[in-house]
């Protein structure tokens, strides 16, 4: 719905309050729709687009787009490969300044609403997310040169997580910067809850928790944990997880 006319029909009705709730609800609509149309654009020279089907690897057609995803791409060398199954994305949007970028997504049947921000003009950085992954809305930022984000198989992504770095420089008394780029690695089978955090040296074992709201800032190696907290850190053991429902699991409808 076009802006003129929103505000046009706005006119009709007569409480103030709903008439400013109604303008805001659809000028939200009109700014998300307008930039989704503006959102598929690729600069640069060799960008590639790659579907990977049953082993093989297709460069996706120029006029092509991969439905409920928004690419833009400023740069050359840079390469989106995704698996023909990834039949769940939507609202998502890959976005690349610089050179020499991948991103790398293996299949999965469920649903991935999914923003990824390699910008900066920053260049020779990876994100690589394994099969079965699912996502309500999560956030991935690489800021720096040749940095590196790897997200395992089989992992569940609550509503609202972020996953970045840095960016900005801290620097000494000497003009020296002294938070310098560290990779982000989060294993196998990792559940993180609603609106977590995860910040570069982080290292996410196995079949790991991250509890809600928690901000992880550095490495673990113990597999099978439950982390909380801010920052996080390991408040049960020898846990296991599962996509079921729990009552399910409990009435036995499994």
């Amino acid at each position: 719905m076009h802006k003129n006319i929103i505000k046009f029909l706005s006119f009709f009705i007569l409480n103030s309050q709903k008439r400013k709730e109604f303008r805001k609800k659809y000028y939200l609509s009109y700014i998300d729709l307008s930039i989704l149309k503006k959102r598929y654009k690729i600069k640069g020279k060799n960008n590639k687009i790659i579907i990977v089907k049953n082993g093989e690897e297709y460069l996706l057609g120029k006029n092509k787009k991969i439905k409920g995803l928004n690419i833009i791409i400023n740069g050359n060398n840079n390469i989106i490969k995704l698996s023909e199954h990834l039949i769940g994305i939507h609202n998502s949007i890959f976005e690349i300044l610089g050179d020499n970028n991948s991103i790398e997504i293996g299949s999965t049947p469920h649903r991935i609403e999914l923003n990824i921000m390699l910008k900066w003009s920053c260049n020779n950085r990876k994100i690589i997310i394994g099969d079965n992954f699912s996502c309500d809305l999560t956030k991935i930022y690489i800021n720096e040169d040749n940095g590196i984000c790897k997200i395992g198989n089989d992992c569940m992504f609550s509503n609202n997580i972020t996953v970045r770095t840095d960016g900005h420089a801290i620097l000494n008394d000497k003009n020296e910067v002294i938070n310098n780029f560290a990779n982000i690695e989060i294993g196998n089978h990792v559940w993180c809850g609603e609106k977590c955090t995860i910040l570069k040296s982080a290292l996410i074992p196995n079949n790991s928790i991250i509890g809600v709201g928690s901000i992880v800032t550095k490495k673990y190696k113990q597999e099978n944990i439950i982390l909380a907290g801010n920052p996080a850190k390991i408040i049960k053991e020898n846990i296991n997880w599962s996509r079921h429902n729990a009552s399910h699991i409990v009435k036995g409808r499994i």
